[in-house]
């Protein structure tokens, strides 16, 4: 027990979903239904639970998982919003493809990123990419000095000489 997930952890194994439901059911409020995952009983889900089942419907239905991903997405921290966005790897399909276009906008950086990698890997592109500070491609370009290497400077010294 040297570490468990908090009740906020969106990224642990799934073997921690009862734990991290535990911990979530703090507050006494809600419990762990039996049925489909819905907007409409989206709430009476543990965060673990809610993510199983967001899985599980990805693989047997990705058009209705994406659909309650994208009506309860945007009301979600960015952190939750990331896992939600990430479950979306499973059954990825063309049809996603406005969908995570549309994340082109979100607030969240990690979102954008991992909705522009989705759409990579369905041979789509995100957004063009405008260079901007967020802009990894502007960054690592900054790094990058223009310039002759030592070598061929002396391979031409080399060459002059003779």
């Amino acid at each position: 027990m040297d570490w468990m997930p908090g009740a906020s952890d969106q990224n642990s194994p799934d073997v921690y979903a009862p734990w991290i439901d535990w911990q979530a059911s703090v507050d006494g409020e809600r419990h762990a239904p039996q049925e489909k995952l819905t907007a409409e009983n989206w709430d009476e889900f543990y965060p673990a639970a809610r993510r199983i089942a967001l899985a599980d419907m990805r693989r047997v239905d990705p058009a209705s998982a994406r659909m309650l991903i994208e009506a309860k997405a945007p009301g979600e921290p960015a952190e939750v919003r990331l896992a939600l966005v990430e479950l979306m790897r499973f059954g990825l399909h063309p049809e996603d493809a406005p969908f995570l276009k549309s994340l082109s906008a979100d607030k969240s950086g990690k979102v954008r990123e991992l909705a522009g990698r989705l759409l990579a890997r369905l041979g789509e592109h995100g957004h063009p990419r405008d260079g901007g500070a967020d802009d990894p491609v502007a960054e690592l370009a900054a790094f990058i000095t223009e310039s002759k290497s030592a070598s061929s400077a002396a391979a031409r010294s080399i060459l002059r000489q003779n």
